[in-house]
């Protein structure tokens, strides 16, 4: 399945077989496929039940005994005990299981990233069932189902639903909403409903794909945030209702319902192949059942209805009313030829088909018959014969057929991109439309504008044309006057005589040029007044501001005045107290100051007591230990360290906070906390580390026991602990931070260089490993079987393995880097490099003092494996068998250690190569450190709880006072 070219399915895992059901006692069939497991009394029966691997809260786990628990949520919560006939039948069935709703979490991860991209959709109104396109989207981490016109216009502009009100999904256009829809413009099939209280969410999506994503998706969302449960529909069930759907979209076009069109079609197939006779498809044949036909078409119905109803509502005159019946009638009478001349050509074409298909049958035995390769003889036989060939014509087409749909299928899925990219250019249309709109309306307020700009002109212009009206009457005024100077310049040049002509016209010009001077210097006068006056207006103005500025200032001033008035005199009197308390200061300070030098002086004696009181404090802890450890010695008890790892970084997001989960007393009591039962139990060991204990400090406490090897004594220091919880650093450590397999051996070294003058000290060296209760040598690896063997003695050892000599650290560390390369290990989601074997590094020490005996030791170095869950751990097929023999020893580990605290007379070392290896550690005269690493986070407390618990029941294990093993030279 695919959807917008964004998610493919995978293979689904698919399983059956009888299992042992523990809840009824029976053997029941199971069938898994399709993300379902499905209950059966036989493999031919029917479902008795269904178990729905969702990827909400679905969980298998194998436990011992082949015994596989079930857990799931949906439709409700439902758990099963199942039981295999044998160790591979469940593991394989486990691995199916978990295969199957890994399978189902990664198509829901790929469905919900289709669903936050959103896509387009027909939204129907649930109170006039209107239908809307809408952009639809999932935000707020799937609790919300939003819708717009785009996804990305402002959030005022879209809508949205809480998918946590949401009570159930249905498919297909069952509602009330959809059912009130006249004319429904989509298929049934592209239809879904979101139910809530007192309303409902009526969508259509188009396309196969889309609706597949969008009902699988959301059903998702509900039933991981809704309201209470709900029925849920599988994928396989959603299809076969998709399919239904369809095939009754079909058979409506046909006239038909779905019954009776698989009817039919039933009995055109049967005629086709000569097993029945074909039934005539008339009218008459699908309308007689009830009284009429029994589904008209509905794209028939469609038209004229919505002319009859228009007809109807009109208002027109009654010839109009005359002229739409006429219309009607003919309308109805047209529709009903069509139906028949449709029926008529679906028969012909039908009758066409069989012809052609009988034909090419025809010809092909005519062309046997004439090769004479046919052997029919009677009527009968070319009747089988006829009927073979066109079965086999049938199915060639049916073949055809269905490679053309899957070239449809697939133009599909190719063009789904090319219609999110059209959904995209939608909405860029969409949003340059809207930009559009804006420049229209910016348009529309330039014109405004521009109207005004033009009312203004218009206003400007008819005074401009009043000023022209002035200018021509002073134009006439002034061609009146110039006639009158022109008379009197005439009458003056007869009344003068000629010579004095000249001296009246310069006269004249003289006096012209006095009048233009002092109209320009009146004009410069009229000009500068008018300056004069604005600067005067404005003068005025701002001495009136200044004026009313000084009174809300001699207000303020009058205002502060009376309030700075009562501070005056505050200020006064505190003056006067102040002189009078450093006056009384002084007095008291001289009467006081040999009482300070008393108190001084007891403050100093009483630190100095309490320093020695912890010097004393500290003697008698370092006293305490040393008996207990002489305590330890004598009984012989396993000496028990605790060492809390850091918290790494993909725990502190998850880690509650308040009640811390790990919490230390002292250095040697330990409290862990415990979140599902809100309550804190407290350990005591010989010794605990805080998670910021550097390595060296951890060697110190271990060193008095691990450097008894070089006296003679067996030891063993091994670290124990859930899987990721820092066994491998404790022990091996880094190059550059060491862990206790290398500080032991040099301190070892650095012991037997003290002693040369005195001791002729050798010390040797094997790394082995027990990797699926395999013993392997990682020094020498091979393939030479290795097994433990009891000596003479009761020590054990493992003959034949590899036994290096070492003079050096630097032998050391080139040894145990051999022995790292060739360790089992792998990554798990608990351990990015998960130890998948136990390590166990062996130390023999012979110490030769000059002219006495020899003392020979051995220390045992051991990183055990981690305990794992599976469930946590997330292995399967080699990593599950891993694990499991991993727990099978440490189990066994357990065993021999309850054994061993009940001082029952038989103890099972046998049960495993582990154990059988610690025998002379556990049971013998040796001394006994065990490590145990734990975890600070609180997802992992209940592995922590287990880990202490078991290191409790281990301290109280006495093994007897250590015996120094020599041989007398």
């Amino acid at each position: 399945m695919a959807c917008n070219g964004g998610y493919k399915a995978a293979a689904m895992p698919e399983r059956r077989g009888f299992l042992l059901n523990e809840y009824t006692g029976t053997r029941e069939y199971f069938v898994l496929r399709g993300g379902v497991l499905r209950i059966r009394q036989q493999p031919r029966g029917v479902d008795v039940g269904a178990v729905y691997l969702s990827a909400i809260g679905s969980e298998v786990k194998l436990l011992a005994n082949n015994m596989l628990h079930i857990q799931c949520r949906l439709p409700h919560v439902q758990e099963y005990s199942l039981a295999a006939t044998n160790e591979k039948e469940a593991e394989g069935w486990h691995d199916a299981i978990f295969a199957s709703i890994r399978r189902e979490k990664a198509k829901i991860d790929a469905l919900l990233e289709l669903l936050d991209s959103g896509c387009t959709m027909h939204k129907y109104n649930y109170s006039n069932s209107k239908r809307s396109r809408r952009f639809f989207w999932v935000a707020d981490d799937g609790r919300e189902l939003c819708w717009g016109r785009s996804k990305g216009e402002e959030v005022g502009d879209s809508q949205k639903v809480n998918l946590r009100e949401c009570i159930g999904i249905i498919y297909g256009p069952m509602t009330t909403t959809f059912q009130r829809a006249t004319l429904s413009e989509d298929p049934a099939w592209t239809c879904f409903s979101l139910l809530f209280m007192g309303r409902t969410l009526d969508l259509a999506v188009a396309g196969d794909l889309q609706v597949h994503a969008w009902f699988i998706g959301l059903q998702h969302l509900i039933s991981q945030h809704g309201v209470g449960s709900m029925p849920v529909m599988s994928e396989a069930q959603f299809v076969t209702r998709k399919v239904q759907y369809k095939l009754m979209a079909v058979a409506h076009r046909h006239g038909l319902v779905l019954g009776r069109y698989l009817l039919e079609r039933i009995r055109e197939a049967a005629a086709d192949r000569g097993l029945a006779k074909k039934p005539p498809m008339s009218r008459s044949s699908i309308s007689m059942s009830s009284g009429g036909t029994l589904a008209k078409p509905m794209t028939l119905l469609g038209p004229l209805a919505v002319k009859a109803s228009s007809s109807s509502s009109g208002t027109g005159s009654k010839k109009d009313k005359k002229k739409e019946s006429v219309e009607v009638a003919i309308d109805l009478a047209t529709a009903g030829r069509l139906s028949e001349l449709r029926s008529k050509f679906l028969q012909l074409q039908t009758t066409l088909r069989e012809r052609l298909v009988q034909a090419e049958a025809s010809e092909a035995i005519l062309a046997q018959a004439a090769s004479g390769k046919l052997k029919a003889s009677s009527n009968d036989e070319w009747q089988d014969e006829i009927r073979s060939r066109v079965v086999k014509i049938l199915k060639k087409r049916c073949k055809a057929l269905e490679a053309d749909t899957q070239k449809l299928g697939d133009a599909n899925e190719q063009m789904a991109p090319q219609v999110k990219a059209a959904d995209k250019s939608e909405r860029s249309l969409r949003k340059l439309q809207a930009k559009l709109e804006e420049s229209e309306t910016r348009r529309k307020e330039l014109e405004e504008g521009l109207s005004k700009a033009n009312a203004s002109t218009a206003a400007a212009s008819g005074e401009k044309k009043a000023v022209s009206a002035a200018a021509e009457e002073m134009t006439a005024r002034g061609q009146q006057l110039q006639r009158r100077v022109e008379e009197l310049e005439r009458r003056l040049q007869e009344a003068q005589a000629k010579e004095h002509a000249e001296q009246a016209a310069a006269e004249n010009h003289r006096q012209d040029e006095a009048i233009a001077k002092k109209e320009q210097e009146k004009l410069q006068l009229s000009q500068k007044l008018e300056s004069l006056e604005r600067d005067r207006a404005r003068l005025e103005e701002a001495e009136k501001q200044s004026l009313d500025r000084l009174a809300r200032t001699q207000q303020l001033n009058q205002k502060l005045d009376k309030a700075l008035a009562p501070l005056k005199e505050a200020s006064v009197r505190l003056r006067e107290e102040q002189r009078r308390a450093r006056s009384e200061v002084q007095q008291a300070g001289s009467g006081f100051s040999g009482e300070i030098q008393k108190l001084l002086d007891a403050t100093s004696m009483i630190r100095e007591r309490s320093k020695a009181l912890e010097d004393k404090y500290k003697e008698a802890m370092e006293d305490r230990k040393k008996l207990h450890n002489l305590v330890l010695d004598l009984k012989g008890n396993i000496r028990v360290f605790v060492r809390v790892r850091p918290m790494n970084a993909k725990e502190k997001p998850t880690e509650p906070e308040g009640e811390p989960t790990i919490q230390f007393r002292d250095d040697i009591n330990i409290g862990v906390y415990d979140g599902t039962h809100s309550r804190r139990k407290w350990f005591e060991f010989d010794q605990v580390f805080a998670p910021d204990t550097v390595q060296n400090a951890v060697f110190e406490e271990a060193k008095p026991l691990a450097t008894s090897t070089l006296d003679g004594y067996n030891v063993c220091i091994f670290a124990y602990g859930q899987t990721g919880s820092g066994k491998t650093h404790t022990m091996t450590g880094t190059s550059q931070d060491p862990g206790l397999n290398t500080r032991v051996l040099t301190e070892l070294f650095r012991i037997r260089d003290e002693r040369r003058g005195e001791y002729e000290t050798h010390i040797s060296l094997s790394v082995t490993e027990i990797y699926n209760e395999t013993i392997k040598d990682l020094l020498c690896p091979s393939s030479k079987k290795l097994d433990v063997k009891i000596n003479a003695d009761g020590s054990c050892g493992v003959p034949g393995v590899t036994e290096s000599k070492v003079e050096s650290v630097e032998d050391v560390l080139k040894c145990i880097n051999d022995a790292s390369k060739n360790r089992s290990t792998s990554s798990t989601d608990m351990n990015e490099q998960s130890s998948r074997s136990h390590s166990i590094v062996t130390v023999h020490t012979r110490s030769t003092l000059k002219g006495s005996d020899t003392l020979v030791g051995k220390i045992h170095l051991i990183d055990l494996a981690g305990s794992e869950n599976t469930n946590k751990s997330g292995v399967s097929g080699q990593g599950m068998k891993e694990a499991q023999n991993i727990n099978k020893s440490l189990s066994a580990l357990g065993d021999v250690i309850q054994s061993l605290v009940a001082k029952n007379p038989h103890t099972p070392y046998r049960n495993s190569k582990l154990t059988m290896m610690l025998k002379d550690s556990l049971g013998g005269d040796s001394k006994t450190l065990m490590i145990v690493c734990s975890s600070p986070a609180q997802t992992n407390v209940t592995e922590t709880l287990s880990s202490l618990n078991f290191a409790a029941r281990a301290r109280n294990v006495e093994l007897g006072k250590a015996k120094r093993n020599t041989v007398a030279n």
